[in-house]
């Protein structure tokens, strides 16, 4: 499945931001170059420089940054000079309002974290309902081949009914205005099947574009999988909505990531408030004085060390000010918007239990409903058989009852397992881990 593949490379793009996050808080080299130079004058003179610098920088969790810087110059260790030590520098940067502390500080990296873990959730459920959507588009498949069944034993019976009504009017039992209603019953049974061949290769074709597989490819179903359905029979799901939607705040993970989200919202607000403060931070460097390598006169207590506080009053916080009023309305936009996902979620399962319910009683109706079609067919071809006054147009409506009321009843079982599924889902605790669980009993929790 395209989609499918397109939520793994989601995924993996939220875990590709994570690292870049953390990385920020790694020791790394923030630059390394050489450069290297030769000149030459008008009078002949040449003349050749070399340096190197190397910076690592890491920064803290605190919301401070560490760096050391080394530089020297490469020449003097080729031309006969004595070599220079290598100029080091340290130097510590740490804020003491205004981005600090680890919450402050962490702020993108707990997001991305956060984030990674919503995507992770969002593809397990993407999983689940893709599983079940998949499953049921399978069981609709089923039952508009075995509708292409139906129409053809519908189509089958109406040309024997057409031929024995021709041997009737030989005989002048009949007219041919009714053989004419036979006939016409006949051809509007063929239409209805054509119709119903081309439903299902259109259904069969949108099917394979789910799976990516190639239309011109011959995708045969497994017929047995009704039979197996009813033989499953009709397992209701022990569930209120009430006690569904209590299940669904601990198990479905979409509604624990728009609680999580709800958090992220609170959060930020904080983190803007702390963007008003003014900008205080500690400054303390450290570098070692230019010296060379000579016998006995090196000295690493030559050295320069500095210490200061950097303040900026920020006298212009028009944009932090509006970024953190923009916070809050976020805060409560996030907070209506979850409410109306609970509402949401509340208003799914009600109608899934109702629809469930319905379900399950059309399936009985419908099989009752079956076996008064196929009686009353029965009765109408005995009474035409005996000389009754049975007209072909009830033999007609009879056959077609009884096609009908097989779909129906076909219908309404794909329909009420479908359904269970979807219930099940819904509440978070269908288990897709079985063989063929989509006909296998499922616990439900307490």
């Amino acid at each position: 499945s395209r989609d499918y593949q397109l939520q793994r490379e989601t995924l993996y793009l939220s875990a590709l931001t994570l690292t870049g996050e953390r990385h920020k808080f790694a020791l790394k080299f923030s630059n390394a170059n050489v450069d290297l130079e030769r000149s030459r004058s008008t009078t002949g003179t040449e003349d050749t420089g070399s340096d190197a610098a190397f910076t690592l920088s890491k920064a803290l969790k605190a919301g401070g940054s560490l760096t050391a810087s080394l530089a020297n110059d490469l020449t003097l260790y080729f031309d006969g000079s004595s070599p220079k030590v290598p100029g080091l520098t340290l130097a510590l940067a740490q804020p003491l309002l205004k981005g600090a502390g680890q919450k402050m500080a962490q702020e993108l990296l707990t997001q991305s974290e956060r984030n990674l873990v919503y995507s992770i959730r969002t593809f397990s459920r993407y999983q689940q309902t893709f599983l079940v959507n998949r499953t049921s588009e399978y069981l609709s498949l089923l039952f508009q081949k075995n509708k292409v069944r139906v129409q053809w034993e519908l189509y089958q019976n109406r040309i024997r009914f057409r031929e024995e009504q021709e041997l009737r009017l030989q005989g002048e039992l009949i007219s041919q205005f009714e053989l004419d209603q036979a006939l016409r019953s006949e051809y509007s049974s063929k239409v209805s099947y054509i119709n119903s061949i081309e439903s299902y290769r259109g259904l069969l074709d949108d099917f394979k574009k789910q799976l990516n597989l190639p239309l011109g490819e011959e995708v045969i179903l497994d017929d047995s999988e009704l039979a197996n359905l009813e033989t499953f029979g009709l397992r209701p799901v022990s569930l209120t909505d009430a006690y569904g939607f209590r299940l669904a705040l601990t198990n479905r993970l979409d509604i624990i990531n728009a609680v999580d989200r709800f958090q992220d919202k609170k959060r930020k607000v904080k983190v803007a408030k702390n963007d008003l403060l003014p900008d205080l931070g500690l400054v303390v460097d450290y570098s070692l004085k230019d010296q060379y390598y000579r016998a006995n006169d090196f000295d690493f207590g030559d050295y320069k060390a500095s210490t200061g506080l950097t303040l900026d009053l920020g006298l212009d916080k028009l944009s932090e000010r509006n970024s953190y009023r923009q916070s809050r309305i976020d805060f409560e936009v996030q907070l209506r918007s979850l409410m109306v996902t609970l509402d949401n979620l509340r208003g799914t399962l009600r109608g899934n239990v109702r629809t469930l319910d319905q379900n399950q009683q059309s399936y009985i109706i419908n099989q009752k409903a079956l076996v008064v079609a196929r009686r009353e067919l029965e009765k109408a071809q005995l009474d035409m058989q005996a000389g009754q006054n049975v007209s072909p147009r009830d033999i007609i409506e009879a056959q077609t009852a009884v096609a009908k009321a097989e779909n129906d009843v076909t219908l309404s079982l794909i329909n009420f397992h479908t359904q269970r599924l979807k219930l099940l889902n819904n509440t978070g605790i269908l288990n897709t881990g079985p063989n063929n669980w989509w006909r296998q009993p499922q616990a439900v929790p307490g």
